[in-house]
């Protein structure tokens, strides 16, 4: 709640407001930082996606450029974006979308046409696609087209340092997801299968607000736990068990990414409370180092040093090295318009939004006692870098052994 009130004022002050609706604002100012960071004379091309069938005659989910949605805030495929550091015949952004076909939109639904884009990019220069060779001749000698991969670094800066609205969108998607978790945390029993437990969870994110999934949901009992990305989902799970759910809503094409790990029947047993607070010591500790200025891999030194110290202490491992064994991922990526968004991992900056996910698995077969096996544990929170430190944006959902365990009991 206070996360959420920081947000809102932050926007205010910046912006006046904070809709729930990126405006042609935004995207006005997104294509004036990204030209502010081009050489001069130069310009860049970004194109949208264009559908992928999935057999005979529909397709995948159209899942767009997250680069050209930044951008121009469009949402369908086949368009393409001219960005120009100085203008061209009096513009500096040109637009080039599908035409409108009445008889096509009957089957697949109206599409935004020249008017409706100009509306939502906040660009003058809207044209159709037919029309790009127009502009290909206007563009004399003295301009040089930027390499792609330079177009890519230069968004992977801008994007990496969220606006307040798109840090506003983002704590939408992460409360959408944190209801779904909660109901889960309050029905799970015995028998239940994973893909009702999936079924659930999605049903929150989209009744509470949101419009789909961030990534294939994450639902894994007892053995399933310890496949770090188990998509299946089918397995009943057992008494005794932990279920590991790894799963985030999309609100606006703003990410969320949570992980909690839950006992089966509400009842953590001694060596799975073991592994627990030690996960949740380690991401504790590296969370509590989260700040402007830290190098990108500090979450996760400080995670591996926890992890490795505690497994060395229960006897799982001998030496400190073999924690790899049982902790073999990164700790930390960006999140953003993508679940594993871009960002150069040099040095945390105000504005960044990170994953903390450290995690512990261990699988039947391993070398260690077999007490151990088949526990699998990770917890994975969403910060927000601020100037004196950081927000948990998912603090809203329990992390504590004994809440989850008194949750599950109401």
């Amino acid at each position: 709640m206070k996360a959420c009130l920081f947000f809102f004022l932050l926007g205010f002050q910046l912006y006046g407001q904070v809709t729930t609706q990126l405006e042609p604002s935004f995207f006005n100012g997104r294509r004036d930082a990204f030209r502010a960071l081009m050489p001069k004379n130069s310009y860049a091309v970004i194109h949208a996606n264009t559908p992928v069938k999935r057999a005979n005659d529909f397709d995948y989910p159209f899942f767009q450029n997250p680069n050209y949605y930044y951008l121009t805030g469009i949402d369908e495929p086949n368009g393409v974006l001219f960005i120009f550091s100085t203008p061209l015949d009096g513009s500096l952004d040109y637009l080039f979308v599908s035409a409108r076909d009445p008889k096509k939109e009957m089957w697949t639904g109206r599409i935004l046409g020249m008017d409706s884009a100009r509306a939502v990019a906040g660009i003058t220069k809207v044209s159709t696609k037919d029309s790009l060779i127009v502009l290909q001749k206007m563009i004399s000698k003295s301009y040089f087209c930027l390499d792609s991969a330079l177009v890519i670094n230069y968004l992977a800066r801008l994007r990496s340092v969220k606006t307040p609205q798109e840090i506003y969108l983002i704590q939408q998607s992460i409360d959408y997801s944190i209801d779904g978790h909660l109901a889960v945390m309050n029905k799970i029993h015995p028998d239940m299968a994973e893909y009702e437990a999936q079924a659930l969870i999605e049903y929150n994110f989209k009744y509470h607000g949101a419009e789909t999934v961030a990534y294939g949901s994450i639902v894994a009992s007892g053995p399933n736990a310890c496949t770090l990305h188990y998509d299946k989902n089918i397995r009943t799970m057992k008494d005794g068990e932990l279920l590991l759910m790894d799963c985030g809503a999309e609100y606006h094409h703003y990410c969320a990414d949570i992980t909690r790990t839950i006992p089966v029947n509400g009842k953590f047993n001694p060596e799975q409370l073991a592994i627990y607070n030690l996960v949740l010591a380690a991401q504790d500790s590296a969370i509590a180092v989260c700040q402007p200025g830290i190098e990108f891999a500090s979450t996760a030194n400080m995670a591996r040093r926890i992890i490795a110290s505690g497994l060395k202490q229960l006897g799982i491992i001998e030496s400190f090295a073999e924690y790899k064994k049982y902790f073999m991922h990164g700790t930390s990526h960006f999140m953003g318009l993508e679940v594993h968004d871009v960002g150069e991992k040099a040095l945390l900056e105000v504005g960044n939004v990170i994953t903390v996910e450290p995690g512990i698995y261990i699988p039947a077969g391993s070398p260690c006692d077999p007490k151990w096996w088949n526990i699998g544990v990770r917890l994975e929170d969403d910060i927000l870098i601020t100037p004196t430190g950081h927000i948990n944006m998912s603090s809203r959902l329990p992390r504590a052994a004994d809440t989850i365990e008194l949750l599950h009991q109401h």
